[in-house]
């Protein structure tokens, strides 16, 4: 008898270890808050009951990811309750969108751990689903993946007949990609923005540090980027001679982020630049594993080590050093002329 219950105590401790649930790595609680707020405000007229409705039932209710992506993208209280009056027929054709936050919560958890095989150093984040304002689809601020919900699970259905001019034609384009049909691709490529080095103000670096996540976040999770841009550019070397034209100058805006216009009609180029020197370091690399870590451990603050990393990629027509002499050259010429 009491070697049959040894047994059985066993097996319910096998059992309870095989069956122990994932850490939870994804908090949703601000998409429910949002709506909350959002549900009462389009019913109420007085613009200071609605500050009040968004401060109390969202912003001051909010988790610590929504207190980040505010402060990142300085979103307030009157630009929430500006959005919700400006655009009710968007927001409500996202709602049900967003509510499948809890859901895709769970291929985000998975998605994690795709990225811990393959890069196993992998330190804790938290993902946050919030709404912003329109300025994010997702960003990171210290362990915190920040995601914009209200870009980042629209599709080809959401509603922009509110929009005018670029911004429509903006999220025309982006929308129809079906951006919650990437999400998991999205959350994993800014949970390896946990994980890098930060970056000083520079248009090169901040390429590469984008790129390294895209192209790290591809490989983990075995399908291919969702950046339009990157698709693009593979086609057009034009991009890539312009890139080595630009690349030391203050010009980061029309490269990632914006929609400053350029010749090729197409954003975020910048993406294609940064995605193709780690793609092109890594294929050229007999240590797999290792050139994972190098990418994502990159040290920014040591442009020997970054310029090291870029020349074996092979990317560029000639090396950083032989770029940077054919600009000053260039830039002195013209001085004197």
């Amino acid at each position: 008898m009491k070697k049959k219950l040894y047994i059985a105590v066993i097996i319910i401790l096998v059992s309870c270890k095989t069956n122990k649930p994932k850490q939870t790595n994804v908090i949703t609680s601000d998409i429910d808050n949002f709506w909350e707020a959002y549900d009462l405000i389009i019913k109420e007229n007085d613009s200071l009951k609605q500050i009040s409705l968004i401060d109390s039932l969202y912003i001051k209710k909010g988790s610590i990811g929504l207190q980040k992506i505010m402060e990142v993208q300085e979103y307030t209280n009157t630009e929430y309750v500006k959005m919700i009056n400006n655009y009710p027929k968007f927001l409500s054709s996202l709602k049900s969108n967003t509510l499948k936050s809890k859901r895709i919560a769970n291929e985000l958890n998975d998605g994690i751990e795709r990225l811990r095989a393959l890069y196993p150093e992998l330190k804790p984040a938290k993902i946050f689903f919030t709404v912003g304002c329109l300025r994010t689809n997702g960003t990171t601020k210290e362990n915190s993946v920040l995601i914009g919900s209200e870009l980042a699970m629209a599709d080809t259905q959401t509603d922009i007949s509110e929009f005018k001019d670029r911004t429509k034609e903006w999220l025309k384009t982006f929308f129809a990609t079906n951006p919650i049909k990437n999400i998991v691709l999205l959350n994993v490529h800014e949970y390896v923005h946990t994980q890098q080095n930060s970056i000083p103000d520079n248009l090169l670096y901040t390429v590469l540090y984008e790129g390294i996540a895209e192209f790290v976040s591809v490989r983990a999770m075995n399908i291919e980027s969702s950046t339009e841009a990157i698709q693009f550019a593979k086609n057009n070397p034009d991009v890539k001679e312009k890139f080595e034209r630009e690349m030391f100058y203050e010009k980061t805006y029309d490269w990632l982020w914006s929609n400053s216009p350029n010749e090729f009609g197409m954003r975020d180029l910048g993406y294609y630049i940064g995605y193709s020197i780690a793609e092109s370091y890594y294929n050229q690399s007999s240590n797999k594993e290792k050139a994972i870590k190098e990418l994502i451990e990159l040290d920014y603050s040591n442009p020997k080590e970054v310029n090291i990393l870029i020349d074996k990629s092979k990317f560029f027509s000639k090396t950083i050093e032989d770029l940077r002499k054919a600009d000053k050259k260039k830039e002195t010429e013209s001085i004197e002329y």
